[in-house]
């Protein structure tokens, strides 16, 4: 048996036996099976005469949305998971208590654990904090890669709220940092208390594939 290099199909060669060559072919070709829900993707695999692997994977076509599976199983149910999938992380009331910052300084509150990946991701980012305003300026911010900052100002009041939203580019093979933050305004930063409370003080985080040139 040959294998094409690229797709990483095996076909017969001259003189191998044709009834398992084509079922070696068959099986090592990445082609997409239709199916109505995940429930009759796992049927479909139960049913199969071989096990997909991650070098020869199975791919479905859910409504749509494309699967794949490696041959892995959680308990007796295979594995299935969407291509290019998004990925959320999520952190809520994780920070609280009193916070002095000069101007310009930043105190980090919460950065999620997003693992290295070898292609390039988008992110976008949205954080809410909730707290009590003593002096100053204060800014909620959300920085990317360590130089992209966005930031949101926190009212002059007891109830001081502010939300921020942050978009940018994961590079391959780089940490992810993500980054929840409060930054001291000009022109001498400012006070701030941050209350403990779960519905107002939350970090979300989505990260996608994007194109690669």
């Amino acid at each position: 048996m040959k294998t094409d290099s690229l797709r990483g199909a095996s076909y017969p060669e001259v003189g191998d036996a044709i009834p398992e060559s084509f079922e070696t072919l068959v099986r090592t070709t990445g082609s997409i099976v239709t199916v109505d829900s995940p429930a009759a993707a796992r049927t479909t695999l139960t049913a199969a005469t071989w096990t997909p692997t991650s070098q020869h994977p199975a791919y479905f076509d859910i409504r749509g949305i494309i699967y794949r599976a490696d041959g892995s199983k959680t308990g007796d149910a295979w594995n299935l998971a969407p291509v290019n999938p998004m990925e959320l992380y999520r952190s809520v009331n994780a920070w609280s208590g009193e916070k002095t910052l000069t101007s310009g300084q930043r105190i980090n509150l919460s950065m999620p654990s997003i693992p290295v990946a070898p292609y390039d991701r988008g992110v976008e980012a949205i954080g809410t904090s909730y707290g009590s305003w003593t002096s100053g300026v204060v800014h909620l911010g959300i920085l990317i890669q360590g130089t992209d900052l966005a930031q949101a100002r926190f009212g002059n009041s007891d109830n001081a709220s502010a939300t921020c939203i942050n978009s940018g580019v994961i590079p391959a093979g780089t940490e992810p940092q993500v980054i929840l933050c409060l930054v001291g305004g000009a022109p001498s930063g400012g006070k701030i208390t941050l209350i403990s409370d779960a519905a107002m003080n939350r970090f979300l985080v989505k990260t996608f594939p994007i194109p690669m040139s």
